[in-house]
């Protein structure tokens, strides 16, 4: 999880995360990034909770996709931690888990994945010569096939 808080920090600037980490802080001039720190809940909370939960995968931080999506998911959760009775924070979290649920159709386990068990094994339409084709193949059957 410490990847995953290098990466937001490399994409955000630092006194954005300062604002959203130490709102109620005396000490708002640095970044906590202490194992017990918001950003650090907030990375772990996306990392093992809400990105599994939309994403349908575990966070993997050398996929770029995820790690994109990862980084959003950090600030829109520190967003909406940090709302003052506006919506603003829940309408980027929706954001976020519309984002997340795009990617999942794409990477998620879900997705229907072509496979066979058949033990079947195609018999080849020439054989010593002659054309073998099935029996639907012959031209009384044309009017059956579209496009014939």
């Amino acid at each position: 999880m410490a990847t995953l808080i290098a990466d937001v920090q490399a994409r955000y600037p630092s006194q954005v995360l300062i604002e959203l980490t130490r709102r109620s802080s005396t000490d708002s001039t640095t970044l906590d990034t202490t194992s017990t720190g918001v950003l650090q809940y907030a990375c772990d909370d996306v990392q093992t909770g809400d990105f599994p939960t939309y994403v349908q995968v575990t966070y993997d931080a050398s996929n770029r996709q995820h790690v994109a999506v990862a980084c959003e998911g950090v600030l829109a959760k520190l967003k909406l931690w940090a709302r003052d009775g506006s919506d603003g924070g829940k309408g980027e979290w929706d954001r976020w888990v519309a984002r997340a649920q795009s990617l999942a159709r794409v990477t998620g386990r879900d997705r229907i994945l072509p496979t066979t068990t058949s033990e079947l094994t195609p018999t080849p339409e020439v054989d010593g010569g002659e054309v073998v084709r099935p029996m639907f193949d012959q031209g009384d059957f044309d009017e059956y096939r579209p496009g014939q």
